[in-house]
């Protein structure tokens, strides 16, 4: 599908929309009012849901892109890392609704593009964060359970700096003290 301007600020707002609602509270009525446009206006440009969906997916994976980008530029995780993830908030809860409703193929396939373009640059980022540089595969595992963690226990409205430097440093702290067990 070729994109226009308009349909380009509908699929802009409605990755705002999905950021802060998901997949299951997304009307195209809510969509229409935020713009100020008649909802018809969105049919006009995509045939229904599904296939917005699709073109949501399309421009996650671009923003996902984008920030695989910047990653690969970061020195240091903290406060690199989580600088990144606020400037690109809306693409962390869009990924979380993913996520959580990875029983759609749709989603499921966005979700995957994205995580392994980021997983790329931030896992050895992380393991190095952990203290452990050489251990990319339970990075990754650590990885996991840390995104697990900010899904569910954060918002788009109460996200900042001083929570994911809390989270995310829960989890070194808990590396750091099995390390010195040994």
């Amino acid at each position: 599908m070729a994109v226009s301007e308009t349909s380009q600020k509908w699929i802009e707002a409605g990755y705002d929309l999905f950021a802060s609602n998901g997949p299951n509270d997304f009307k195209v009525e809510k969509l229409a009012g935020l713009l100020g446009l008649n909802k018809s206006g969105f049919y006009h440009y995509f045939y229904d849901r599904e296939m917005f969906f699709m073109e949501l997916m399309k421009y996650h994976c671009r923003m996902g892109e984008l920030f695989a980008g910047e990653v690969a530029n970061l020195k240091n995780f903290d406060p690199g890392y989580f600088n990144l993830l606020l400037k690109y908030k809306t693409g962390l809860f869009v990924q979380m609704h993913l996520r959580k409703n990875i029983n759609n193929p749709v989603f499921r396939e966005g979700y995957e593009k994205v995580k392994k373009l980021n997983d790329l640059n931030q896992i050895p980022l992380w393991a190095k964060y952990l203290g452990i540089p050489d251990n990319h595969e339970l990075a990754s595992e650590l990885m996991e359970i840390a995104r697990d963690m900010v899904y569910t226990r954060l918002s788009i409205e109460m996200v900042n700096l001083d929570l994911l430097a809390v989270m995310f440093g829960g989890i070194k702290r808990i590396v750091e003290k099995l390390s010195s067990k040994k």
